[in-house]
């Protein structure tokens, strides 16, 4: 999986380092650091344009691929350096000894981003303007994101298993719920509305990328599970 790759992240580099003996305290700023890296993905994704290959462009910046990809590379913009040098430095230095955890997954901290970053969008037109939706619509669209945050959760937690296949059946249920969060969104009149189309539009593009990312790990999945199939023949 192109700049998502989980195997990389199960292994290796995750390996924990030594004996672990945190308190509560230890876990908390833990959470704190893992906290400001989804914030930092978000911030990083919002300085990009849509187009297809946002996410990808997204993991070379969080440096979630870094055996391809160097500062010399590219040309960044100046914002986007302050953005990848402001919250990570110290925590850098931090994270050398944290254990791994699901919080540190990319495919965590990329999915779970961007539907919170959604809700956020729709939390903001709803505070800056007067449209009239139906509470039954935004509870809907809020219910299906939630079942899709879940769902994704279970399959990540299952992929971290390596039991490929209920990731696999995990992320196919959380597909239907994606489908349910278009359907409401393709149902929402905004033509007249130009902050609610904006709003609209945005949403899906972030939910396509969302979608990506699973189809990516679902034919990761599928790929292991034949070579599995194959060893055994």
């Amino acid at each position: 999986m192109k700049n998502f790759d989980h195997e990389s992240f199960s292994e290796g580099d995750w390996e924990e380092k030594g004996e672990l003996a945190w308190n509560e305290y230890d876990w908390e700023l833990f959470l704190q650091r893992q906290d400001r890296e989804s914030r930092r993905f978000i911030r990083v994704y919002n300085t990009l344009t849509a187009s297809a290959g946002r996410i990808d462009e997204v993991a070379r910046l969080m440096g979630w691929d870094a055996s391809d990809w160097s500062m010399n590379d590219v040309n960044f913009e100046e914002e986007i350096e302050e953005l990848l040098s402001s919250d990570s430095q110290k925590d850098d230095e931090d994270s050398d000894m944290d254990p791994y955890t699901l919080h540190r997954h990319p495919v965590y901290i990329s999915v779970q981003g961007l539907f919170d970053s959604i809700l956020h969008l729709w939390e903001t037109l709803l505070n800056e303007t007067n449209n009239e939706l139906s509470p039954k619509l935004c509870f809907n669209l809020v219910q299906s994101i939630h079942d899709g945050k879940l769902e994704s959760l279970l399959a990540l937690q299952s992929l971290d298993l390596a039991d490929y296949a209920l990731t696999v059946t995990e992320l196919k249920r959380a597909l239907k719920t994606l489908n349910q969060s278009f359907n409401i969104l393709e149902s929402i009149h905004s033509t007249n509305h130009p902050k609610l189309e904006a709003t609209k539009i945005e949403s899906i593009s972030r939910l396509f990328d969302v979608r990506e990312i699973w189809l990516r790990v679902m034919k990761d999945c599928r790929e292991e599970l034949n070579r599995r199939i194959k060893d055994d023949e």
